[in-house]
């Protein structure tokens, strides 16, 4: 049930993006040579295959980040010897591969340093898919070009299916069935380089992280206009529930004046290219209310120096 409600949001809410050869059990690479792959407690056997997951653990030389890789072999396999899914983090950077065991050809596009192989991926119970990955340096693997969201998609399915072409032109064939295992092995790729594996809760979090940038935005926008005189784009003026208000353009909106400030006194002020200064705002759906406006060099109708009358002509009402 589990699998079935994450592979069903992952998809709604995150866009799809996707070795060396191996006898027995897969060896990944890793910086430090001298840490051992540490097997998973946990195997299922298919058809006399070793499909248990694979750890492992190095630091970086550079920095001293740590560098982990999970992999496995696929349950099922055809037009190949094997074919291993590895997962990393190394350092800062998530990468996802599939080692296919032999030399891929046939359909692969070279433009210059890049080679590009198309691939079909079926995360079941989804569709299948085709999509274009690079070729990793040994000519024998693709590289995901969106691990996160392949990482993501993957524990929500039931397998992961995938083929490709050989240079020979022969179809590989190779399924992954995706066990609750899966989610805690790469979890540990996800943890290490600081991202949420679990799509529902990425979701969740992305959610919020882009409703509080909104609101530093807004606040910033709002700054511009609050305390600030207004003199330019004043379109037009009106009355509305007993309140005087100009209409100003996107994203200002209504900037209703303050007590004892009249339509005439903002006509004069303008004229005298004094804006109207404006005390409080707030953001109304996609627009911005101002409220508590006066006359720039007024307060609350009272007369300047400079002898802008706050009261002929149609007041704002009380509030």
């Amino acid at each position: 049930m589990r699998k079935r409600h994450l592979a069903a949001v992952a998809c709604a809410a995150l866009a799809v993006s996707c070795g060396g050869e191996t006898e027995g059990p897969p060896e990944a690479p890793v910086p430090d040579p001298g840490v051992e792959a540490e097997a998973a407690p946990f195997a299922v056997t298919a058809a006399g295959r070793d499909v248990r997951w694979y750890t492992s653990r190095g630091r970086r030389a550079l920095d001293g980040l740590e560098n982990v890789v999970v992999y496995r072999s696929a349950d099922d396999v055809s037009g190949s010897p094997d074919v291993v899914l590895h997962a990393r983090c190394m350092g800062d950077r998530s990468e996802v591969e599939l080692d296919m065991g032999v030399e891929l050809g046939d359909d692969v596009v070279t433009d210059g340093d890049l080679r590009t192989k198309r691939v079909l991926i079926r995360f079941v119970p989804q569709d299948v898919r085709p999509v274009v990955f690079d070729v990793g340096s040994t000519g024998r693997s693709v590289v995901v070009d969106r691990p996160l969201s392949f990482l993501r998609l993957l524990v929500g399915a039931d397998s992961l299916v995938v083929q490709t072409v050989s240079r020979r032109g022969t179809a590989v064939f190779a399924e992954f069935v995706v066990s609750p295992l899966a989610y805690e092995r790469l979890s540990l790729v996800a943890d290490t380089c600081g991202w949420i594996l679990d799509p529902v809760e990425a979701v969740r979090v992305e959610r919020e992280r882009q409703a509080a940038l909104l609101d530093i935005e807004r606040a910033e926008v709002l700054a511009t206009y609050v305390g600030v005189p207004i003199r330019d784009g004043i379109e037009r003026f009106g009355v509305d529930y007993d309140e005087i208000y100009l209409d100003l353009p996107a994203p200002v909106g209504r900037a209703y004046l303050g007590f004892g400030v009249s339509i005439s006194a903002v006509e004069i002020a303008l004229a005298q290219d004094r804006g109207v200064v404006c005390v409080t705002g707030t953001w109304v759906g996609g627009e911005i209310i101002l409220r508590e406006c006066y006359v720039e060099g007024q307060l609350a109708g009272v007369e300047d120096s400079d002898g802008v009358p706050g009261a002929p002509g149609t007041e704002a009402g009380g509030r």
